[in-house]
């Protein structure tokens, strides 16, 4: 019975309901209608409210059974709230089919995946598995504060995946005893982070990055202009990095005392970050753990990805997946779909 989803058939046992008709053998002089046929039309609300009873429940998400076919759709406040509360579908596929605006809800833990003890050390509750595709579109004005693991997902899982989201004007600061792992995104990555993007301010102690707290995952093409400030293992991007980081970039300003990096606070052995940039003078930072960091000049001339092999559009030398644009001389590298937006 564990593998069947709550949403299936609640009623799969209505299918054993039998609802006896009365027989009665006395027959009306007057019509000479069988009795047991005259109480047929009463007892059809009856049946119907039965055979509503036994139709399959359906998920409280806009649509969608969850299946890499079917994701779950979410398309409001409320569709991410649902999703948040449920750990039982943490395992399930979700597609975004709006924007977002998160104004007015402010939370103690994180949205999704939260860790239920930010007291305890360690991550404790039940991490995200499945996958989450933003399908282009952006969740704005998240607001977090409380303990450890804060970000829209709290821990996401070596098989899962977060792609093709928007985290705008996000506001997330750790307070308490143990306010690791603190990030616009995800607070701990062991899974897949291709084509996103944050905004905002993000504020903790150990393990703060812009867009990841620390990763031990993939983060692919991805970016943040977040402000970051931390204590230790603090990067405008990810803080603690043992996994791998591609084609990703920052320019957001970093604060911190102790492995502090433009880009990544801390890299261990099994780190590997590879063309990466962070921007040199809007983060006030000129080392970090990886990466390179440049001018804002550089960071906003087309050749300077060109060459670490970035794909843009209208542009074939490495590449006809089109995944940048950028206005050069103007702006940072965008993802394709993502807006001229400051």
């Amino acid at each position: 019975m564990g593998d069947l989803s709550k949403r299936d058939f609640t009623g799969m046992f209505c299918l054993r309901t039998v609802v006896p008709l009365a027989v009665d053998k006395h027959i009306e002089d007057q019509n000479m209608v069988p009795v047991r046929h005259r109480r047929i039309p009463r007892m059809i609300p009856f049946l119907i409210m039965c055979g509503l009873a036994c139709l399959p429940s359906y998920a409280q998400y806009s649509s969608g059974t969850g299946t890499p076919e079917d994701p779950y759709q979410i398309a409001t406040a409320q569709d991410l709230v649902d999703l948040g509360n449920d750990p039982n579908d943490y395992d399930k596929y979700f597609i975004l089919t709006a924007d977002i605006d998160l104004s007015g809800y402010t939370f103690k833990q994180a949205v999704v995946a939260s860790d239920t003890a930010p007291n305890i050390w360690g991550f404790q509750g039940t991490v995200f598995s499945g996958s989450f595709d933003g399908n282009n579109h952006k969740i704005s004005n998240l607001t977090v504060a409380g303990g450890a693991y804060l970000a829209l997902f709290g821990m996401v899982a070596s098989q899962g995946k977060v792609s093709n989201l928007g985290i705008v004007d996000v506001n997330v600061v750790g307070t308490g005893k143990a306010h690791e792992n603190i990030g616009g995104l995800i607070g701990a990555n062991s899974g897949s982070v291709v084509n996103c993007y944050s905004t905002g301010s993000i504020t903790g102690e150990g393990s703060v990055g812009g867009l990841v707290g620390s990763n031990g995952g993939r983060i692919i093409t991805s970016n943040s202009t977040n402000s970051v400030t931390g204590m230790k293992y603090v990067g405008g991007l990810v803080g603690f990095n043992r996994g791998n980081l591609t084609t990703s970039y920052s320019t957001g300003v970093v604060k911190g005392i102790d492995d502090v990096g433009g880009l990544v606070g801390a890299n261990n052995l099994l780190g590997n970050i590879r063309s990466s940039f962070w921007d040199r003078e809007t983060s006030d930072r000129v080392t970090s753990a990886g990466g390179m960091g440049l001018t804002t000049v550089e960071m906003q001339d087309i050749d300077s990805f060109l060459n670490a092999g970035w794909d843009f559009m209208e542009e074939t030398r490495n590449g006809t997946e089109d995944i940048w644009w950028i206005l050069g001389g103007q702006d940072y590298p965008r993802l394709w779909w993502e807006p001229n937006e400051p």
